[in-house]
């Protein structure tokens, strides 16, 4: 008697256990899953440099503290002297004025070559500590 009870549960637990492997996708399953799910993925989608109309961007109203103004826009530079002569891919800037004095300006610097982004980046942070030391006096 005791091992017949064995008997069934060894017999329920095998059958359980087919039944849960055939539960289980085949390997072309799990590829035909695979394969869809990587079609639907979106994909990123190239805009051309020409395309960008960023001079309706560079500033808008509201972005300036009181009294500062965007003024003249300019694309024709595009290369950083200070950076090993770094060219972007597109470049434009914005003047700022306060009270129609020229404060600074606003840039955008536009690359291919993402590695180039931080070199600007580095660049620009070099210039401006160089510019502070020189205006109090510091080696």
């Amino acid at each position: 008697m005791l091992l017949e009870g064995k008997m069934k549960k060894a017999i329920c637990s095998l059958l359980i256990c087919f039944v849960l492997m055939g539960c289980s996708p085949s390997p072309e399953a799990i590829k035909k899953a695979i394969e869809q799910t990587q079609t639907a993925m979106p994909t990123p989608t190239h805009t051309p440099l020409s395309a960008l109309q960023l001079d309706s961007l560079i500033t808008q109203e509201n972005d300036l503290p009181s009294g500062v103004s965007g003024a003249q826009i300019s694309n024709e530079e595009g290369c950083d002297a200070s950076g090993g002569n770094i060219c972007a891919d597109y470049y434009i800037s914005q003047e700022l004025s306060y009270k129609d004095n020229k404060r600074g300006e606003v840039e955008i610097w536009v690359y291919k070559v993402t590695t180039y982004n931080s070199l600007r980046y580095q660049n620009r942070i070099d210039s401006y500590i160089a510019e502070c030391k020189k205006s109090v006096n510091l080696p």
